[in-house]
């Protein structure tokens, strides 16, 4: 009754999914001089830093803090009273500005900042680029190409009036019609080679709302709505299409009021509402996507209200939303795949995996209970949650799962003991633990199931061993029967059968099996490491790995990660990562080993020490990963948790993006003062361009910030100098 009352207690949630991956947006907060800034466009300048604008100035990213350009130096005479309406980039890497009194300045690739005059003193509302040039248009209807450093007058939308109609955005065809669309409900198209103008004509026509507008790599045109949502326009056929394109789970996209959109290198349309979230379209198989903020998941979007969006050469995808947030979806390689490890999209931290021969895959939280994700043949999934918190009760510390010999479900608690799961009962059943002094276990920290089908169980008080009918065929006492330590971390078994065991402060352990009687067993203590060193005062090994050839591959508690040959009992203790912290290790085959550290996820080639080693900017679900949480199912997947769920992945599958960082001088300063202000002449192509510097006598003190920029969001580079 006390345990039936138990399950009761906790909740357990059952949710249907579509079956793809939730990915998680890193988040930037900006901030300059310690207060916060409000960005509400972004660029890749040519450098790799992103630029940021606001109304007071343009601030630049280089992956560590933000420097500031002022509007009065990106507009040269403007008034201080001006600020940026409206940045962009060329085709050429010049990026573009526009001011709020029409004043049009471009940064060129050398660091200088250039006024662009239209021939006609009128106020330029708006710019667009594109690979052939620039277009401006006037707050009167006229536009303008800049090419080849000189302005031509391209037409006049009749229409357009100052007071009433204001161009929104250009977007250029592939076959050289130009289409204009405005705050009233207007999309015009004009023939560059014929000169005939026309207009596009749709449920939206006339009505008061701006439009915006961009094309797909098919040529089609997507056009965004204050009122009506979004369409998609052929011009070969002049037929609006997008009931053809859109695939049946359309959320809200057709009421949406869109702000912003954008045609990413893939070809994929995203869409930024004002509070209805951010669209991904894919025009290929017209699958939708939308991306929401939810206050339980600090992964989500931090606002419903996107402000713009753009891509890094890195394929990162930069989303701005409202009140200076921004929000970072990096280039995930397709071949690592992810779960949140809750059954409510919460990112969880995941303490223990385990996928059951039936292709179920088990998570096991620190916190948060247990998952299970049943993943059907048309891609859906069905998961449930069991264990988790109800009001004043935690849910469930899950460290440790394993799936016996009929295919039910062992997994051991932090504080809540031992349970099974009967797969044909549907039910959970709370296994009490005790020793000869009828303690009762309360950490059940490692489960293990052995060739010859018996479950191990290691606790606070005992390693006991079970049948798959839950009967226990023999216990042995911590610190009994040659074990030395308080509690079982990591079991292995080896090629030739052995049992190999690791126990915290008390080392590598070797199962001595009793032909006859089980528990007149014994263990043996075998030295792995030089026990005398400082570090291993915590003698312990908390994961560990056989790679089938006479190997064991181990991390101790001090996540040092040491080679012990079965054979001959001899060690050596790896050197190669000592800069990290060692969580858990996988054996990919003889020579290919994985390990999750605090700092990213290590791919080991044992035969040519060449290490490789894999962040969050490269698909995973963050750089921390968690001790112990590791797992390697039948088809040789390789599982691993972290602080924000689990990763899995097949290994000959995925490809570490090679990096090309270039260093950069981000700032000087002598005797304490801007360079620009001492030697204006020899950085007059800005900072970053500067090759040497030639001082006076007195200008003998001086200093400057460097960075290296490949992928902005990986920042962490060593530097050294001599």
């Amino acid at each position: 009754m006390k345990h039936s009352i138990l399950v009761g207690c906790f909740l357990f949630y059952p949710l249907l999914l579509i079956g793809q991956d939730s990915p998680n947006f890193m988040h930037i907060a900006p901030t300059y001089n310690g207060k916060t800034i409000a960005p509400f466009v972004s660029v890749e300048g040519f450098l790799g830093q992103i630029w940021m604008a606001q109304s007071s100035g343009v601030y630049v990213y280089n992956g560590y803090n933000f420097i500031l350009t002022p509007t009065h130096k990106v507009f040269p005479g403007t008034k201080r009273s001006d600020g940026i309406k409206k940045m962009m980039l060329d085709h050429n890497k010049n990026i573009w500005f526009l001011s709020y009194q029409g004043m049009v300045s471009r940064r060129n690739t050398a660091g200088r900042f250039e006024e662009i005059i239209p021939p006609l003193k009128t106020r330029i509302s708006t710019i667009h680029t594109t690979a052939n040039g620039i277009w401006l248009s006037t707050n009167k209807g006229t536009i303008y190409r800049y090419g080849e450093s000189k302005i031509d007058s391209v037409t006049t939308i009749d229409g357009v009036d100052a007071n009433l109609t204001e161009i929104q955005s250009i977007a250029l065809s592939s076959s050289n019609e130009l289409y204009v669309s405005t705050n009233n409900g207007k999309v015009f198209v004009y023939a560059l080679n014929t000169g005939e103008i026309g207009e596009v004509r749709g449920p939206f026509t006339d009505y008061p709302g701006s439009l915006v507008i961009t094309f797909d790599k098919k040529g089609h045109l997507w056009i965004g709505t204050e009122n009506f949502g979004l369409y998609v326009y052929a011009p070969e056929s002049r037929q609006f299409i997008e009931d053809s394109i859109f695939s049946s789970n359309r959320y809200n996209i057709t009421n949406e009021l869109f702000l912003v959109l954008y045609c990413d290198s893939q070809g994929v349309i995203w869409g930024g509402t004002d509070g209805g979230g951010l669209y991904k379209v894919n025009p290929d198989d017209g699958q939708i996507q939308l991306f929401t903020h939810h206050a339980n998941n600090r992964f989500s979007l931090s606002s419903n209200t996107i402000m713009d969006i753009n891509e890094d050469s890195h394929n990162n995808m930069w989303i701005l939303t409202n009140y200076g947030n921004i929000n970072i979806l990096p280039n995930l390689d397709s071949n690592v795949a992810y779960h949140e490890g809750s059954a409510s999209n919460t990112p969880s931290r995941v303490l223990s995996v385990h996928k059951d021969l039936n292709g179920e895959l088990w998570i096991g939280t620190d916190g948060s209970g247990l998952t299970r994700v049943i993943t059907s043949s048309d891609g859906t999934s069905t998961e449930t949650q069991y264990f988790d918190h109800d009001g004043l009760n935690k849910g469930f510390y899950v460290q440790s799962i394993a799936e016996d010999d009929r295919s039910n479900i062992w997994f051991g608690t932090y504080k809540n003991g031992l349970w099974h799961y009967d797969l044909q009962k549907d039910k959970f059943k709370h296994i009490p633990i005790l020793n000869s002094k009828q303690q009762v276990a309360t950490d059940v920290r490692t489960i293990f199931r052995d060739s010859k089908q018996r479950l191990w169980v290691g606790s606070n008080i005992s390693l006991n061993v079970y049948s798959s009918d839950r009967k226990m065929l023999a216990s042995f006492e911590n610190n009994t029967h040659g074990l030395k330590g308080p509690i079982l971390e990591s079991m292995i078994e080896d090629e030739k059968g052995n049992l190999w065991l690791g126990y915290f402060k008390g080392g590598l352990f070797e199962f001595n099996e009793d032909p006859g009687v089980l528990q007149n067993s014994s263990f043996t203590r075998h030295t792995y490491c030089d026990e005398k060193a400082e570090y291993n005062k915590t003698y312990g090994i908390k994961s560990m790995a056989a790679d089938g050839h006479g190997t064991l591959w181990l991390i101790d508690s001090q996540s040092k990660l040491s080679k012990f040959r079965t054979a001959d009992k001899t060690y050596d203790l790896s050197e190669l990562l000592d800069n990290t912290v060692a969580q858990s290790i996988l054996v990919e085959n003889k020579y290919n080993i994985w390990i999750s550290t605090n700092n990213g996820l290590v791919h080991l080639n044992d035969e040519d020490s060449v290490i490789k080693t894999y962040y969050k900017t490269d698909g995973f679900q963050d750089d921390f990963f968690l001790p112990r949480s590791a797992f390697k199912d039948q088809k040789g997947l390789l599982y691993f948790g972290g602080v924000k769920g689990l990763n899995y992945f097949d290994p000959k599958k995925i490809h570490k993006k090679e990096s090309s960082a270039r260093l950069h001088i981000n700032d000087i300063e002598i005797l304490n003062r801007p360079a620009s202000s001492l030697i204006p002449d020899q950085i007059s192509s800005g900072v970053y361009n500067a090759d040497d510097l030639k001082l006076k006598f007195d200008q003998s003190s001086f200093s400057f910030r460097f960075s290296a920029i490949d992928n902005i969001l990986s920042s962490n580079y060593f530097y050294a100098y001599r």
